[in-house]
């Protein structure tokens, strides 16, 4: 009858620490899935950033500017030299 309990026991104990892994596992996955969830998010955020706001739009441009006439933003005018586009 001892060993009935014992086995019982070490059953239980078994199935506990199976449970405690999966737990762990899926705990683990979806700790994975949030963060690359949060990495898109500010991606995403910083990309209709740059696509909106005009001062962003405009640096971008003048730093791969090749030649040409650069069209400055009506707020950056006063600080160009010449005041023009």
């Amino acid at each position: 009858m001892a060993d009935k309990y014992e086995f019982i026991k070490v059953l239980i104990s078994g199935v506990t620490a199976f449970l405690a892994v999966i737990g762990g596992a899926v705990a683990i996955v979806n700790f994975l899935r949030t963060t690359h969830w949060k990495r898109a998010e500010l991606a995403n955020k910083y990309l209709e950033d740059l696509s909106s706001n005009e001062e962003l739009v405009f640096a971008c441009r003048a730093l791969d500017w090749n030649g040409g006439k650069l069209v400055v933003p009506e707020k950056l005018r006063p600080i160009v030299r010449n005041g023009s586009n």
